[in-house]
C-alpha cells in the first residue's frame, strides 16, 4: 500500500507511514470481516490493494482477539490470513518474513480450532505452524507452545500443558519479554488453581512480583487465583482481602465470564467465612449465570463446588437435586457423554448415603482433566 501514497505523505517518518498502511488495512479489511469465506478470498484475489501484509496482519489480530461467542468466524478469519500469505507480492515479504508470518498464521489458526472443539485440526494446524518458523527462538514460536499448552490442558493432559509452558518460557525468558513471561505465569497458575491451588498461589503470586504495569488485566487474573485458592483453603478472610485489591481492577473488564467467576469467588469466600445461606444462594445463581452464558464447563465446576457444598452438611436430597438438574442440562447437549455418566453415578451414590465426601477430589479432577475427552474409568468405578 506504501506505493500508493499521496507525494505529500510519503515525506513523512516510516512510523508514521506504517501507521497510515495499518489504518489503510484495517478499512480494507472491514469490506472482508463478514463475507463468506469464498467471498472473502475471491475479493482478495481480485484486488491488489487486499493483498498486503498489512491485511494480514490485520486479519490475524481480530482472530486472535475474538471472544468466544466469535470462535468459528476466528477460524475463518485465521484461515483466510494463511490463504493470504500465499497471494502476497513476491517482493513484499522476505523468506524469513513469510515463514514467519505463517508459523504466526497456523498458530492462531490451531488456537481458533481447539476454542470450536477440533482437536485433530488443532494438533495439524500447530504442527504446521512449528514447521513454519524458522529456527531458534523466537516470540512466534512461545506463543505458538503456549497455544499448544491450551489445547493439551483442554484434553486432560496437565502435565504436558505444564511442560509446554516450560519450554515457551525458556524463549521469553532468552528474549527477556516480561509481558510473555507474566501470561505464561498466570495461564500456568489458572491450569492448577482447581487442582493443586496451593500451587497455583504461589505462582500467582511470584508473577504479580514481576508483572509490568501495565498487564492491568494480568494483576487482576492473579489477584483472582489468589482469592480462589485461599478461599480453597477456607481463608476467608484472607481471601476477601485479595478480592478487595482485585475490585479497581475488576471494574474496568465488563465481561460475562468474569462476571460468573467473580460470583463464584464470593459465594466461596461466604461460605468460608460462615454466611452459609447467602453462599447457597450465590452458588446457585452462579451456577445459572454462567449456564446461560455458555461457559459450560465453568457451570459445571460450579455446580459440583455446590454438591459439596450440601454433601459437607450431610443435606443428601439437595446434593442430589443438584445431580439430577447436571445430567438434565448435559442431557441438552451432543457432548460431554461421559460427564453425564459422573453425574448419575454421584446421583444415585448420594441417594444411596454410598457417597463419601473424601473422594470428591478425584471426581474434581476428573472433570477438570476429562471435560473434553473421556478417560478410561470413571472417577467412582472400583
Amino acid at each position: 500500500m506504501s506505493e500508493d501514497l499521496p507525494a505529500c505523505a510519503r515525506e513523512y517518518p516510516e512510523t508514521f507511514t506504517q501507521e497510515v498502511e495499518q489504518a489503510r488495512a484495517r478499512a480494507a479489511w472491514s469490506r472482508l470481516r463478514y463475507l463468506t469465506p469464498h467471498q472473502r478470498f475471491k475479493a482478495a484475489r481480485e484486488t491488489r490493494a487486499l493483498r498486503t501484509p498489512a491485511v494480514f496482519r490485520v486479519a490475524l489480530a481480530d482472530a486472535s482477539a475474538a471472544t468466544g461467542g466469535e470462535a468459528k468466524l476466528a477460524e475463518e478469519w485465521a484461515t483466510f490470513a494463511v490463504d493470504l500469505l500465499e497471494l502476497l507480492p513476491a517482493g513484499s515479504l522476505s523468506a524469513e518474513q513469510r515463514k514467519e508470518h505463517r508459523g504466526e498464521g497456523f498458530g492462531v489458526l490451531g488456537n481458533s480450532r481447539r476454542r470450536t472443539g477440533d482437536f485433530p485440526g488443532s494438533a495439524a494446524a500447530f504442527q504446521a505452524a512449528q514447521e513454519s518458523l524458522p529456527g531458534g527462538t523466537s516470540a512466534a514460536r512461545a506463543r505458538v507452545l503456549s497455544f499448544q499448552a491450551s489445547l493439551a490442558y483442554d484434553m486432560g493432559d496437565l502435565e504436558g500443558a505444564v511442560d509446554l509452558i516450560s519450554q515457551s518460557r525458556q524463549i521469553y525468558a532468552a528474549l527477556r519479554d516480561r509481558h510473555g513471561l507474566a501470561r505464561l505465569g498466570i495461564k500456568h497458575a489458572n491450569f492448577l488453581r482447581e487442582v493443586q491451588p496451593a500451587e497455583a498461589r504461589t505462582i500467582a503470586a511470584d508473577t504479580l512480583l514481576v508483572l509490568p504495569r501495565t498487564e492491568l488485566r494480568l494483576e487482576m487474573l492473579a489477584h483472582c487465583i489468589i482469592a480462589e485458592t485461599l478461599a480453597e483453603s477456607q481463608d476467608g478472610r484472607g481471601a476477601m482481602e485479595r478480592l478487595q485489591e482485585a475490585r479497581p481492577l475488576l471494574s474496568q473488564f465488563n465481561e460475562e465470564w468474569l462476571a460468573c467467576r467473580l460470583q463464584f469467588l464470593e459465594a466461596r469466600i461466604l461460605e468460608a467465612l460462615g454466611f452459609l445461606a447467602d453462599a447457597e444462594r450465590l452458588y446457585a445463581e452462579a451456577a445459572r449465570l454462567s449456564w446461560h452464558s455458555e461457559s459450560y464447563r465453568e457451570s459445571f465446576m460450579i455446580r459440583l463446588r455446590q454438591f459439596e457444598f450440601y454433601l459437607g452438611r450431610k443435606r443428601h436430597r439437595e446434593a442430589a437435586e443438584v445431580c439430577r438438574k447436571a445430567v438434565v442440562l448435559l442431557g441438552e447437549t451432543s457432548a460431554h457423554g461421559q460427564m453425564k455418566e459422573v453425574w448419575q453415578s454421584l446421583q444415585e451414590a448420594t441417594e444411596t448415603h454410598a457417597l463419601k465426601v473424601d473422594c470428591l477430589p478425584d471426581v474434581r479432577n476428573y472433570m477438570v482433566r476429562h471435560w473434553c475427552v473421556p478417560a478410561h474409568r470413571l472417577p467412582l468405578q472400583t
